[in-house]
């Protein structure tokens, strides 16, 4: 009767190491605040160029490409897109092409974003 006693109790220990052990927060994920993203951000481009990202709140962007003339930046192209977020990734289209960036660190200032298949790691500043 012993061992049956000790055999529960260690049953029960183990049920319930194992089910506090599988919380829902394992894979902790950044919790972005996409709103932070709408409006105007920019990355350098080479010290005279810079390319202008225009997000909007209806899932819709502005691409522009930039250069620095006579002390003010010119609009030198403009494309338009489209944009989506989903689980931390943000997918851009532009004149259909697509790419899948990770956001690292999206704040009032700054946008990082990230794409390990093609090696690639942007740093935008807002406008």
């Amino acid at each position: 009767m012993k061992k049956l006693i000790n055999l529960t109790w260690i049953l029960v220990i183990l049920m319930c190491t194992g089910l506090t052990s599988c919380s829902d927060n394992d894979d902790e994920q950044q919790n972005t605040d996409i709103e932070l993203l709408y409006g105007s951000w920019y990355y350098e481009d080479g010290s005279y160029s810079r390319e202008y990202i225009t997000f909007q709140n209806n899932g819709t962007l502005i691409d522009e490409e930039k250069e620095l003339i006579d002390g003010s930046w010119e609009t030198i192209s403009t494309d338009r897109g489209s944009w989506e977020y989903t689980n931390d990734e943000l997918y851009i289209e532009i004149d259909d092409e697509a790419i899948f960036y990770t956001i690292e660190l999206l704040d009032d200032e700054r946008l990082i974003l990230s794409n390990e298949t093609i090696n690639e790691r942007v740093e935008l500043f807002r406008d």
